[in-house]
This record gives structure tokens, C-alpha cells and sequence, in this order.
């Protein structure tokens, strides 16, 4: 018999949250480009460039603080160690990264993780069937950019 563990419950009920979009070229997506050019999907404004690229315009990541529980919302499905880069940055004693979120598909893979994989595998499969080589650190740098990292949203306490 297992027996579940008391619930606790939280004193902070503060929720803090902040959202980026940002745009990403989609040099390589395979998936990408059947889905938009065969059809007509995703639902959202994508600039075709003259070299043939594909940028999908206001993709979003986001990052919330609920009592004291953290989060971040990756677009699509992030490479392990985007969630625990995240995670690491985190300063709440519960901490959360969330998959598949903000209206978007596809694999983002950490550049380390893709020079590393002597299978090629990512580079063949993983990042064709996402937005790209270049979605994870996009959708990484516009998280850095919200300024919430190692626990700086402690200074918005006062209205900041």
C-alpha cells in the first residue's frame, strides 16, 4: 500500500509572470515546411525569405511564479537540458519546466547536445521535425531576457 504524502500548503500565494515572443528562422525544418507550404499550417504569420527560409513570427515562452512554485512554458518540446538549465536558474523550492506550451510544436535541441550526438539522430530526425537549429537558443535567449533568473523577480516585490 502506498500512502500519499500530507499536502502542504503554500503561505505565498503571490503570482508573478512574464511572456516574451520572439521570432525564429527555420532554415532546416522539414516539418515546418510540409506543414506550412502542404498545409497551411500553423495558424500564425510565417515570413517565407528569398533564400527560402522560413520565419515563424511570435513564438512565446513564458515564466510564472505561483506561491512557491516556479515554471517555465517552452514552446514545443525542449532538449532535456533546456529544462534543466532552467531549472537550475530557478530560486523557488518547487521548480517546473513545461513542454508543448504557448501554441507550438516541434523539437528545440540544445546546440551542445547536437555537436555531441555521435548518432546524428538529432541532427537528422530531432531537428528537422522542429522549427530548427536555431529554436532552442532563441526560444533560450528570450527567456534570459525576461529577467527572472536566480531569483531576481524577489526585486519586483516593491511594484518594480
Amino acid at each position: 500500500m502506498v500512502l500519499a504524502a500530507p499536502l502542504t500548503r503554500a503561505e505565498d500565494t503571490r503570482i508573478l509572470h512574464r511572456a516574451t515572443t520572439y521570432s525564429c528562422a527555420s532554415e532546416e525544418s522539414t516539418f515546418l515546411s510540409l506543414a506550412y507550404k502542404s498545409l497551411d499550417i500553423p495558424k500564425r504569420f510565417v515570413t517565407i525569405r528569398e533564400d527560402g527560409a522560413l520565419v515563424v513570427n511570435e513564438i512565446e515562452v513564458s515564466w510564472h511564479k505561483l506561491g512557491p512554485a516556479e515554471f517555465v512554458v517552452f514552446p514545443g518540446e525542449p532538449s532535456p537540458e533546456y529544462s534543466v538549465m532552467a531549472k537550475q536558474r530557478m530560486d523557488a523550492p518547487f521548480r517546473f519546466a513545461v513542454a508543448q506550451g504557448n501554441d507550438s510544436i516541434g523539437y528545440m535541441v540544445e546546440p551542445g547536445s547536437l555537436a555531441a550526438d555521435p548518432s546524428g539522430q538529432l541532427a537528422g530526425y530531432e531537428n528537422l521535425m522542429g522549427l530548427g537549429s536555431g529554436s532552442g537558443p532563441a526560444a533560450w535567449a528570450a527567456l534570459e531576457g525576461q529577467g527572472w533568473f536566480d531569483g531576481a523577480w524577489k526585486s519586483w516585490e516593491d511594484g518594480r
